[in-house]
Order: structure tokens, then sequence, then C-alpha cells
């Protein structure tokens, strides 16, 4: 389990005098321990930077909020920035307050003994920064990396197999084929929305009103993917579960 990340200042947060008053404002506010104050002046900020999202998490978190924090810590991620810094402790934070939400929900710790529990563990953190970094970056540049890779496949293939250059035409084959796939995760990520839930209780029901049946509850701080909304509900899939959710429990993000 890891501490929770310091406060993140910026000086170009967002543009505008008015909104780095409201940042300043709002990290005095953090620094005296007024954690409720500094959230609403983060949320206030308009076009929001990942600095502010990552702070306005952050208050959440000292809240016990923590589906908050994790939405604003997701929404912070989406804004980092590939070759940004401090990404490791970020991640960290999503993956303390995910497991702080599953233990007060079961009652058993996600860090208990399973086989190979070590093994899982390192194969959980590659592919939880591979999917952030995927998160992060911009299409546009995904799009056209793929394109130069194919192209240069496309001309050089045949002289490099001609003269024997098996590592480099190796190596290109392995680079279009990983940027390719960072490209399909990308569109997925893209269109197909994710919801956090923000408050409980939050009952996943079989149709989009409190009159059908209810197949379990959900607990605060659990992810989803919307697949579609209607009036006053979304409807999602949840650990392998598709029902549907008041939007008053959830927020996208």
């Amino acid at each position: 389990m890891t501490a929770l990340c310091c406060l993140i200042s910026t000086r170009s947060t967002t543009a505008g005098a008015p909104a780095q008053e409201l940042f300043a404002r709002a990290n005095d506010c953090y620094k005296t321990d007024d954690f409720a104050k500094a959230y609403d002046l983060y949320l206030k900020i308009p076009e929001k930077s990942a600095s502010a999202y990552y702070n306005a998490g952050n208050c959440a978190y000292k809240l016990k909020r923590y589906g908050q924090a994790l939405l604003n810590w997701r929404r912070a991620e989406h804004e980092w920035g590939v070759l940004s810094g401090n990404r490791e402790e970020l991640l960290k934070n999503i993956e303390m307050v995910k497991k702080i939400a599953h233990s007060q929900t079961t009652g058993v710790s996600t860090e208990q003994g399973a086989p190979f529990a070590s093994l899982i563990s390192h194969v959980t953190v590659i592919s939880t920064w591979f999917i952030s970094i995927i998160r992060s970056a911009a299409l546009l540049y995904l799009q056209l990396i793929v394109l130069v890779l194919w192209i240069m496949l496309f001309f050089y293939l045949r002289p490099l197999v001609r003269r024997r250059y098996k590592f480099v035409t190796t190596l290109l084959f392995v680079l279009l084929a990983l940027t390719a796939s960072m490209l399909a995760i990308k569109y997925s990520l893209l269109y197909r929305k994710h919801l956090v839930i923000i408050r409980t209780p939050a009952p996943l029901t079989s149709g989009p009103g409190t009159n059908f049946a209810t197949l379990s509850h959900l607990p605060e701080a659990q992810e989803a993917a919307i697949l579609t909304e209607s009036g006053d509900f979304y409807k999602i899939r949840v650990n392998k579960q598709i029902g549907w959710i008041n939007k008053a429990t959830a927020e996208q993000i």
C-alpha cells in the first residue's frame, strides 16, 4: 500500500487569471487541511488540467470520498501526457483507492494469498502502465506512427529480406504490431465510455427503472463500461454482468 501522493502545483494549469487564482486558492486550502473547500475550488476551474484533477482526487481521498477520488484521478490520467512525470504515483493512488473500496465492500484484502501472487502483481503493473500510456497518447500520433511503419515495411521489406537483415525486419514487424494494437485499444477506449460509482447504495437492476429486479449492489469506486443510456439510467457492463444503474449514483469519466 502506497502513501497518497503530494499536491501538484503548476503555473500552466489553465488559461486565464481567474482559473490560476482558483487553482492557487484551492492549493492554499489544501495546505491548511480544508479539503472540502479545496475540492470545490478545484472543480470550479474551467478547462481543468491533469494537475487540477489530480489535486481534486487527493482532496476527495482525504475526505474518504473514494469514488470521487478515483473519478478525478482517472480524468487526470487522460490529461497526463505520455512523457509527463509522476505517472507511477498516480497509478499507485488509483490502485490504492480501488483496493480500499474493495476491502470495505467484501471485508477481504486483495493482497491476501493467491497462488503466483507476485507474478500476477507484476503482470498487472505492466498492463496498467501500458493502458495508462495509451489513455494519455494522442490518437493522431498513434495513427501517424502506424502509417509511417506500414510505409517503411511496404517500401523496404523486399530489400531487407534480400540482404538478410532479419533483425531489422523482425523489429519493424514487432513495432508495427505493437503500435497497431495500441491504436486498436485507443479506439476502444475512445468509443466505449466508462463511469465510476461515486455514491451508494447503487443497485444494478435488470431494466432502466426502480421497478425492475435488483441484480446486485455496486460498491463505491466501482468502474464499469457504459453500453447505452435511457432517461436517468445507464446500461453498463461490470464484472461480466450487464444491467442498469441510476445516473445519480455514478459519473462518467
